[in-house]
C-alpha cells in the first residue's frame, strides 16, 4: 500500500479579474503531513506555474516549478 495521495484542483482567479488567484482551501493544506507534498498548477486564465507545496516544521513551503498551461474544460465535462 502507498502512502501517496493524489488530488486534482486549480485555483481560480478572483471573480474581479484580478490577476491574483483565490487562496488554496485550508482543508486542503490541513490534510499534508509533515514532510508532505503537493503538487498543482496556480495563476491566472492566461499565466499558470506548476508548483510544489510542501509541509514543513513551519508552515509551508512554495516552490515554483515550470510554467503550465491548462484549457478549461468544455462539453459535457464543463456541465458537470
Amino acid at each position: 500500500m502507498s502512502d501517496e495521495v493524489s488530488c486534482s484542483i486549480a485555483a481560480q482567479p478572483l471573480p474581479n479579474g484580478d490577476s491574483r488567484t483565490t487562496p488554496l482551501p485550508q482543508p486542503l493544506l490541513d490534510q499534508l503531513a509533515l514532510g508532505g507534498r503537493l503538487i498543482l498548477p496556480l495563476g491566472t486564465k492566461h499565466s499558470q506555474s506548476l508548483v510544489l507545496i510542501r509541509r514543513t516544521h513551519s508552515g509551508f513551503e512554495h516552490t515554483r516549478l515550470l510554467p503550465v498551461a491548462f484549457v478549461p474544460m468544455t462539453g459535457e465535462a464543463e456541465e458537470r
